[in-house]
């Protein structure tokens, strides 16, 4: 097996982990699977999850849908992990989609993990002031 498959497949592990251990995102994978003829990790993420997690943490999510804390909590422990593969989905497609200042939802970058933090810091680093400065606050 190549490198490259290695994080394929880790990204995929990452999917099926998320849906696994975070109750709410099941119907979303199932569509996306059907839709897509499998998965596809950094669309998933890009799409389903920051969009879903986001919704949570206005308080507009379906009662049964994910927790947005839960979603950065597993989100922090497999940022600490940094599989290759699986890390580079949760920077390009859950951190890099953030919404920005001003976009419903800005602030839940104040609630991520101390990994997640740095990552985040460092593709946009003109939020380091209102984080203070790599800490949340």
């Amino acid at each position: 097996m190549t490198e490259d498959d290695e994080k394929a497949r880790a990204a995929v592990r990452l999917v099926e982990d998320l849906v696994a251990k975070v109750p709410g995102f099941e119907e979303a994978y199932e569509t996306h699977v059907d839709e897509e003829h499998g998965v596809l990790s950094y669309v998933f993420f890009a799409i389903d999850v920051v969009n879903e997690t986001v919704r949570s943490y206005l308080g507009e999510a379906d009662p049964d849908g994910p927790d947005w804390r839960q979603v950065l909590a597993f989100l922090e422990e497999e940022s600490r992990r940094a599989v290759p593969g699986a890390y580079s989905v949760i920077v390009t497609s859950f951190l890099d989609q953030l919404p920005y200042k001003g976009q419903p939802g800005f602030g839940i970058e104040a609630h991520l993990g101390p990994v997640m933090t740095a990552k985040y810091l460092e593709l946009r680093p003109f939020m380091a002031e209102a984080l203070g400065e790599g800490g949340s606050r």
